[in-house]
C-alpha cells in the first residue's frame, strides 16, 4: 500500500484522533483526485486502503464499521462512495461540535416575535413529519431527534431561544449513518432556513439602541436639545 502522507506530514497532524483523521482524509482525498480515471480504479483503491488503515490507527469506529455494515463483496467504487459520505458526516459533526464549544457560555438568548415563532414552529412540524417518514433510523436515534424537536417547540413558546439549542438539533441530525443522513437531507435544508431566520432576528436586535441609550434619550430635557440636529432620530 502506498501511504499518501510522508512521515514529516504525519508528525504534523493534530493530537486529537478525530481531527487528525479528518485532516489526513482531506489530504488523501485531494491527492487521489488526480489519480482517478474512467479506465481503472487505482485512485479509489489507494484512497480506500489509506482511509481504512488510518481509521484503525486513530480508532474511528464509524469508518471501521463500514466493513461490518457493508459486508460481503463490494466494488472499490461502492466503498469509495460510502467512505466519503461517512467522512463528510464525521466532518460536519466535528465542525458543529467545535462551533458549539466556542460558543458555550457565550451564546446569546434571542427574543423572538410572534411571526418568527410561527415560522420556527412550522419548520419544526415539517421536520417531525420528515423524521417520522424516514425508515431505518435506530429507535434511540429517532427518540433523541423527536426529543430535541419537542424541547425546541417548548423553548420558542417562551418567546426566547438559544443558538445552542438549534446546534444540538443539527448535531443530532448529523450523527447518523450515511444512508439515513441522505434520507434526512430535507430536514437539514429546513435547519438552514431556521438559522437564516434567527440570524436576521439577531441582526435586527443588534441594530436597536441599547436600553441605556434609550433611557438617556427619554430623560433629556428641552434645554439639552438645542436644535433639530441634536435630536437622535
Amino acid at each position: 500500500m502506498t501511504l499518501l502522507l510522508t512521515d514529516e506530514e504525519l508528525d504534523l497532524l493534530p493530537p486529537d484522533p478525530l481531527e487528525a483523521f479528518l485532516e489526513f482524509e482531506a489530504i488523501a482525498r485531494e491527492r487521489t483526485l488526480g489519480m482517478i480515471s474512467d479506465s481503472d480504479t487505482y485512485g479509489e483503491d489507494i484512497y480506500v486502503s489509506n482511509i481504512f488503515a488510518m481509521a484503525e490507527v486513530f480508532d474511528i469506529e464509524s469508518i471501521i464499521d463500514v466493513r461490518n455494515e457493508y459486508g460481503g463483496p463490494k466494488s472499490i467504487l461502492e466503498l469509495y462512495g460510502i467512505i466519503r459520505n461517512r467522512v463528510d458526516t464525521l466532518s460536519l459533526t466535528f465542525r458543529l461540535e467545535k462551533f458549539k464549544q466556542r460558543r458555550s457560555g457565550h451564546g446569546p438568548v434571542l427574543s423572538i416575535s410572534a411571526d418568527i415563532i410561527e415560522t420556527l414552529r412550522f419548520h419544526l412540524t415539517q421536520m417531525r413529519s420528515a423524521v417520522d417518514k424516514v425508515e431505518g433510523i435506530p429507535i434511540r436515534k429517532r427518540e433523541a431527534i423527536v426529543k430535541r424537536l419537542s424541547e425546541l417547540d417548548y423553548e420558542i413558546s417562551t418567546s426566547r431561544t438559544k443558538w445552542e439549542s438549534w446546534l444540538d438539533l443539527a448535531l443530532e441530525l448529523a450523527d447518523t449513518t450515511s444512508e439515513v443522513a441522505e434520507k434526512l437531507a430535507p430536514t437539514k435544508k429546513m435547519l438552514d432556513a431556521i438559522f437564516k431566520r434567527l440570524a436576521k432576528a439577531k441582526r435586527n436586535a443588534q441594530s436597536l439602541p441599547s436600553p441605556d441609550k434609550q433611557k438617556q434619550i427619554e430623560h433629556q430635557s428641552d434645554d439639552e436639545i438645542e436644535s433639530e440636529d441634536d435630536i437622535p432620530f
